[in-house]
């Protein structure tokens, strides 16, 4: 089929003015469909209640049409768009509050969907997660940027030169949790000469939802595969002993 020169035109216009929606909370964005949030632990028949803020990253204008939950009997997360706005120019923002109330003590999850008409991303998913306590928690949670390592996971650094160091990369880390979280010891293990360790503006007694940073740099000493381990020692009940596993190669 032949299409004329202003058609393609007319497409390529198209193409390039669409709305583009997108979520986060501060600086943690939650990608569509693999995107999730932990409220940590809270207790059961109390409430914590988290805003997100949706923005239209695209060149026209983004029209939200629903906001609800994957699960239709959905009752301990509960959504407030009482003062969102569901028409977002270019560059603009508006924002919803999920409200997580366990009633039981166990891990929850709902999957939160916004219809749009984003091109792409239509419905946008992301998921919430939680776990109901009968007793208040402190919950430990690791990320660099904007993505989780759980316990026992990996980060690989790039790629540096024998000789040189990479560019000290940030580690967050979060209590997701109601009570304090205690932390009695972060350290690095393994082959220790090959990484560098800052904690210089970390705090070891972290409230409920609060978090801090560590920095970690690898400097090459060998041309080959380096690993060395992240050790954060805390009073969380279940993570006591949270680790995050590093490895990097030396190139010539």
């Amino acid at each position: 089929m032949f299409i004329s020169f202003e058609s393609r035109t007319n497409l390529f216009e198209i193409a390039k003015s669409s709305p583009d929606i997108h979520i986060r909370r501060g600086s943690l964005s939650f990608p569509c469909d693999t995107g999730f949030y932990n409220f940590g632990y809270v207790d059961v028949f109390t409430s914590r209640s988290v805003t997100f803020t949706v923005e239209n990253n695209g060149s026209a204008v983004l029209n939200i049409t629903g906001i609800s939950f994957l699960e239709e009997s959905v009752t301990w997360f509960t959504i407030d768009n009482s003062s969102m706005s569901s028409v977002l120019e270019e560059g603009e923002s508006t924002f919803f509050t999920i409200r997580f109330k366990p009633v039981y003590n166990e891990y929850m999850s709902a999957k939160v969907i916004l219809v749009s008409n984003d091109q792409d991303e239509d419905p946008y998913k992301f998921t919430v997660t939680g776990h109901g306590s009968e007793g208040s928690e402190p919950d430990i949670n690791v990320r660099q940027e904007d993505t989780y390592y759980p316990d026992g996971s990996t980060y690989y650094f790039e790629d540096t030169p024998i000789g040189l160091s990479s560019l000290p990369v940030p580690f967050t880390i979060e209590n997701k949790g109601q009570a304090e979280l205690k932390i009695s010891s972060i350290l690095l293990k393994g082959q220790m000469d090959d990484f560098e360790l800052d904690i210089s503006s970390s705090s070891f007694l972290l409230p409920g939802g609060e978090d801090m940073t560590v920095t970690i740099t690898f400097i090459l000493t060998k041309v080959k595969k380096r690993k060395a381990r992240l050790v954060i020692a805390s009073d969380d009940p279940d993570e006591s002993g949270y680790i995050v596993n590093l490895e990097g190669y030396g190139v010539e």
